[in-house]
């Protein structure tokens, strides 16, 4: 949930359903006072919204308990109970109050936005076991989380259907469920009640990107810029369009865009300091990203791609404290875990590189930096079967390393398979045209003063492979 999502249920949620405590008992009232038993039961809940809106969670949970103890049906104290449930972290059991808060007011539009907020929150939660899912492939609790979000933001826009804030809301509940076609029909809804409205467009060129449009979705990005030029929300999104049509020109222009509109917003620093490290402008994209990372230190992303620009100009030990940040940050990252077991083989220390491996294999065991971190680590100890074996199931993952390539051609020269070695180079050489320098060979296998001499006599005995002689 973002971070408006979270401040609406910490703020205006006891506000407004604390108004309605008060309301429902003047409803029952008539012109007379309730007798004093039911005014007892009202205290109590009113009391509940007087502590939530102190924080003190633990007695107000107490009180709203309370009060449905002697009024089961209270929609006011399911309401302040889940709210209560909320913010003590509790969110799946807060999720189930405020479905029977909706269940006892089916008619009620806040019961229902209130309900979809709060599900919308934990299918995202959930979700993140699943980064970098398709909406298909998501967690099974996050999918049913998110049904529950869409089913009850759509009851809620029944409720009130000019009201563009839920078509936005639904719109990009239904983007996040990969269905665009939809996500659209909602965003161009609010666009019209609401054409000063730059989020409108924003959505909607999102929508326009996911369905493939790229030419409405550009002129939706250009009105959200029009309307809010300060916002570097817009010009991200056409970056990463343009990025996508291999316009990195375009998206390095937008990017800088977007830094001006906003010099403090870190995301547009972490674009623009990765699309300058694709494009091998690294002393840009270190600068970049350096202050991506100053400005967002949990962003472990970046804190990983300036590490493995540290690590190109032989800074290690300053890398090596990027990757332990952005493993603490997020410790299922294998790229992350692999660069710090191959700091480890460069110092020699295999029993901890093994380690490392070992532990990305525990999330994932066809993890391929998991196999080329084990393959680096049988080479260095001469085990060429073993390390051509894990060779092989790391090019299974990932057929396009350099790296594992020309470990791999090595373990086979020493096996005298020269036909092989030399099939395994030159495919190597059409991804790192360089790889027959010494300089850049030995990066990748990691060269110490034990490997110079096998190393130097296989690129000097197949340096014309990439290169070879006329025919005469």
């Amino acid at each position: 949930m973002s971070g408006a999502r979270a401040l609406w249920f910490l703020i205006i949620g006891p506000l407004l359903l604390g108004v309605q405590a008060v309301c429902h008992a003047r409803q029952n009232s008539g012109a007379t006072a309730p007798p004093p038993a039911t005014a007892e039961k009202f205290k109590g809940v009113n009391q509940g919204y007087a502590l939530l809106s102190s924080r003190n969670y633990a007695q107000a949970e107490a009180a709203f308990r309370n009060a449905l103890a002697q009024q089961p049906r209270s929609v006011s104290a399911t309401r302040g109970l889940a709210l209560t449930l909320w913010n003590e972290g509790k969110k799946s059991e807060a999720v189930q109050e405020f479905t029977i808060a909706a269940q006892l007011s089916p008619g009620d539009f806040q019961a229902h936005y209130d309900l979809a907020k709060a599900a919308w929150d934990v299918a995202e939660q959930f979700a993140q076991t699943g980064a970098g899912k398709s909406p298909s492939a998501l967690p099974l609790q996050a999918a049913s989380y998110q049904h529950l979000a869409i089913s009850e933001m759509r009851r809620a826009l029944e409720l009130r259907p000019n009201d563009a804030g839920v078509q936005l809301s639904l719109a990009q509940l239904y983007l996040e469920a990969g269905k665009p076609k939809d996500a659209a029909t909602q965003a161009a809804q609010a666009a019209t009640l609401k054409s000063s409205n730059p989020m409108a467009f924003l959505i909607l060129g999102q929508a326009y990107f996911a369905q493939g449009d790229d030419v409405r979705a550009t002129a939706e990005y250009q009105k959200a810029i029009q309307l809010s030029p300060h916002n570097p929300a817009p010009y991200l999104d056409l970056a990463q369009l343009q990025a996508r049509a291999r316009n990195l020109a375009g998206a390095e222009t937008s990017l800088r865009n977007a830094i001006r509109a906003d010099p403090t917003s870190a995301s547009a620093y972490a674009a623009l300091g990765q699309l300058l490290l694709e494009a091998h402008h690294g002393t840009q994209a270190q600068n970049f990203l350096a202050r991506a990372v100053a400005l967002n230190p949990s962003d472990w992303e970046s804190q990983y791609r300036l590490g493995k620009i540290l690590v190109d100009a032989g800074q290690f030990d300053q890398a090596d404290t990027l990757f332990q940040k952005a493993l603490k940050l997020h410790p299922d990252f294998p790229k992350a875990r692999k660069q710090l077991a191959l700091q480890m083989l460069r110092g020699g220390n295999f029993a901890g590189a093994e380690a490392q491996a070992q532990a990305i294999f525990s999330l994932n065991p066809q993890s391929p930096e998991g196999h080329q971190v084990m393959a680096l680590v049988l080479w260095k100890q001469r085990n060429y079967d073993g390390s051509l074996a894990e060779c092989a199931q790391a090019l299974n993952g990932n057929p396009n390393s350099p790296r594992t390539l020309a470990v791999q051609a090595l373990d086979l020269w020493q096996e005298n398979r020269h036909g092989d070695a030399q099939r395994a180079l030159v495919t190597a050489g059409k991804l790192q045209p360089k790889i027959l320098s010494s300089e850049i060979f030995c990066r990748l296998v990691l060269c110490d003063a034990h490997d110079i001499s096998i190393v130097g006599n296989f690129l000097q005995k197949n340096r014309w492979v990439l290169n070879p002689p006329p025919d005469y």
